[in-house]
């Protein structure tokens, strides 16, 4: 089986995964204060108060202009809080922007047998209600004879609302390219194609704007190659490479 390769492009790819991942936590962060209600559900809101009921219910005006009533039996605690500590405590369930990091295994077959292949992902999205989020991520995958890089559009369906546990399935759908320095002598012309994956996992909340997670799923990745071979004649090579995928990772 042949081993990841570690070349320059890798590298580098590892580097704008990282600043992918920090990007969102220094774009967002903000030192101004915002008012914050505890339910008693689990969830949390965050916004400006704009107004308190005779019977203890309060109007909150969420950042994206939304106005939600919240009866006083629904609610748990009021706090004012600092931009900052907002999105430290950011939880699934109020519309606001995420960023997902996650790691896995690439299962299937090839000329060569059963293979075993590191897969990496990285998606910036937001959350658009509870049950729906969508956003866009990087990767890179390994193959027997190629790394891959892919840029896709994320989708998630969550199953429940505000729980410690959310099964959710998500869709990514893309183009995955290929790297220059994985042409070896035998190949005149490589390049990627159209990529999908599909699956279904859970996650759990592990404090405050901090969340785990585990899927599994299945994928395909078009790739194109042309070669010369051993009479001088330029052949084609069309490949659907398709694999089962298992991920787990961090949400925040």
């Amino acid at each position: 089986m042949r081993q990841f390769k570690f070349n320059f492009s890798f590298i580098c790819s590892l580097f704008l995964l990282l600043a992918f991942t920090l990007a969102p936590s220094n774009l967002f962060a903000q030192n101004d204060q915002v008012d914050v209600i505890y339910k008693k559900d689990g969830s949390v809101l965050y916004g400006l108060i704009t107004k308190r009921g005779m019977n203890e219910e309060i109007v909150l005006q969420t950042d994206d202009g939304n106005i939600i009533v919240i009866q006083g039996e629904e609610i748990l605690q009021v706090t004012k809080e600092t931009r900052n500590k907002k999105q430290q405590t950011q939880m699934v369930g109020s519309s606001n922007f995420f960023n997902s990091l996650e790691g896995g295994i690439l299962l299937g077959q090839s000329d060569q047998g059963q293979e075993a292949h590191l897969s990496i992902r990285n998606v910036t999205g937001y959350q658009i209600n509870p049950h729906l989020s969508a956003g866009i991520g990087i990767g890179i995958d390994s193959y027997a004879d190629s790394n891959v890089f892919p840029v896709f559009l994320d989708l998630r369906g969550y199953v429940l609302r505000n729980r410690m546990v959310n099964p959710f399935a998500y869709v990514n759908m893309g183009y995955g390219f290929t790297s220059a320095d994985d042409i070896d002598e035998f190949v005149d012309t490589q390049r990627g194609g159209m990529m999908y994956k599909v699956g279904l996992g859970t996650q759990i909340k592990l404090n405050k704007g901090l969340e785990w997670m585990l899927s599994f799923g299945f994928g395909q990745q078009s790739t194109y190659a042309e070669y010369t071979d051993w009479q001088g004649f330029v052949r084609e090579r069309n490949l659907a490479l398709r694999r089962l995928l298992i991920t787990t990772g961090i949400k925040f």
